[in-house]
Parts: structure tokens; C-alpha cells; sequence
């Protein structure tokens, strides 16, 4: 029997903004403004760079999805798909990244390197593409397929996904875990928080944050 048609899910409108780092970033500055702007450090060295995880690891689930799109339906090989993929993922990266403000603070992948997110000075995690679904037809997939995730720095650009545990995640302050980012096939990338739930991450470029959104 034929496969039905792949439809995107309908985006959920009942949804809370949470501004995230806006937040802590506030509650950091008054409680470190004694303390050299703990608030503001907190701010860039962890801030930011979720949100760059954020904006890359969606954009290369639109560059994914856009080598799809322009190959008869059919998903990058696991192999290749960094190189494959990279004009479409160029492409929407920066337009996010322009679409919000001229400047942005947001720094796409390294083309010729490894393909990672920054959380600290020091730390890295990677970036890797689901092999489950390379190679396999675009509507075939379930909406809810993983295609891009993220993963303990060392793991390979290309594996399985599994569900990361979200305990061993970066740190996010005072020993709080962040949980980790991933992208499915269509919508905002999802942040899988450390009590274990899902719940979807839009960038703000003009405004330096990330936003959670919660439904209601």
C-alpha cells in the first residue's frame, strides 16, 4: 500500500514565550553585579552559543531537507551529506541570520572542520546527522523524525539517533543541566530539558536570546 503523502504537522499557536536568557541573564546581574558582571559573562559565554547551536542545528535540518527537495525526494548518504548538503544549509542560515538584523553574532559551522556547538570557552558538543534516515525518501519519513541532533563532543558526525541522556548535558549554571538540542523534520528545534520533556527553541538574532516556547 502507498505511503500517504508527508505533511507537515500544524504549528501549535497556544504557546507561552519564555524568555530564557533574558531571564537568568537578569537574575545573574543581580545577583553578580558585585561580582566583576557575572550576569553579563554568563550571558556570552553561554547565552549566545546556545542560541548559535540553536540557529545551526535547525539550519542543517533545512539543508537537509533542501538536498532532498532537489534530489527526487531522497536524503543525503550518511557519507557525504556534510558536503552535499552545505549550499542549502548556507542558505538558510543566512537568511535566519539576516532576516533579524544586519550583524549577527551567530557563527555558521566550520565547512572544512568539525561540525560543533560551542556551550563554553572550553567546551564543545557535536553536531551529527541521524544514518537512520540517509538515503531514505523524503515522504516516507514520520513528521516526527530526528534528522539533526546534538551529542557529546567526540561522537561522529553521522550515528543512529538515540535519546542523549539529558543529565550528562552541558552545564548551564551552578551545576544545572541545559539539556540538548535537536531537529526533527519540520518546526523549531527542540531542546530535550533534563526531566526528560521536549520542548521547541525559536533564536532571536535581533535580540541576542533564546526563546522557549511552552503551550499552554
Amino acid at each position: 500500500m502507498e505511503a500517504p503523502p508527508y505533511a507537515p504537522p500544524k504549528k501549535n499557536r497556544t504557546t507561552t514565550v519564555v524568555w530564557v536568557i533574558v531571564g537568568i541573564s537578569a537574575l545573574c546581574c543581580v545577583c553578580l553585579i558585585a561580582m566583576c558582571g557575572g550576569g553579563y559573562k554568563f550571558f556570552t559565554s553561554v547565552g549566545i552559543p546556545m542560541a548559535e547551536c540553536s540557529m545551526n542545528i535547525e539550519s542543517l535540518r533545512d539543508g537537509v531537507v533542501g538536498y532532498a527537495q532537489k534530489h527526487d525526494g531522497k536524503l543525503p548518504s550518511a557519507a557525504t551529506w556534510k558536503k552535499d548538503i552545505w549550499p542549502y544549509y548556507t542558505k538558510s542560515f543566512e537568511s535566519r541570520a539576516s532576516s533579524q538584523r544586519k550583524t549577527s553574532p551567530f557563527q555558521p559551522v566550520d565547512q572544512n572542520g568539525a561540525w560543533l556547538c560551542k556551550v563554553s570557552d572550553k567546551d564543545t558538543t557535536a553536531i551529527v546527522y541521524n544514518s537512520d534516515i540517509a538515503g531514505k525518501k523524503l515522504d516516507d519519513l514520520k513528521p516526527d523524525a530526528v534528522f539533526v541532533f546534538e551529542a557529546p563532543s567526540g561522537t561522529p558526525d553521522h550515528e543512529a539517533y538515540t535519546r542523549q541522556d539529558p543529565t550528562k548535558s552541558p552545564d548551564l549554571i551552578l551545576g544545572n543541566r541545559r539539556g540538548w538540542l535537536l531537529a526533527r523534520a519540520t518546526g523549531d528545534t527542540q531542546l530535550l530539558t533534563p526531566d526528560g520533556k521536549e520542548t521547541p527553541v525559536r533564536t532571536n538574532s535581533r535580540q541576542n536570546t533564546v526563546q522557549i516556547h511552552t503551550t499552554s
